[in-house]
């Protein structure tokens, strides 16, 4: 699977050492919130090695799955959709975004 750039379909979300299991917790949470009727983005766990070109930082950050997910802030012929997250909304920094109240 080549790997293409921003004007893509799908976001590829890598294994993290920081946050382990990261991409299967986030594919986990969209089937249960299919499961109970919410509307959830196209999104399949793939193997790293199923990738072509992952740059060498990549590769080394940690060993697990990589989640693709369907992009929803792409309309037809990649026409930008503006969205915000919750972090953005409340001027957190993305360095912080997963730094929650838990």
């Amino acid at each position: 699977m080549p790997l293409g750039d921003e004007q893509g379909s799908y976001i590829a979300k890598f294994p993290s050492t920081s946050f382990p299991g990261v991409s299967e917790n986030e594919y986990a949470n969209l089937a249960l919130a299919e499961a109970i009727g919410m509307e959830v983005p196209e999104r399949e766990l793939v193997e790293q090695s199923e990738f072509e070109g992952i740059p060498k930082a990549f590769e080394m950050l940690s060993d697990g799955k990589v989640l693709l997910v369907k992009r929803l802030d792409r309309g037809l012929g990649s026409q930008r959709i503006h969205i915000e997250d919750f972090a953005q909304t409340f001027g957190v920094y993305p360095s912080r975004k997963y730094e929650g109240a838990a």
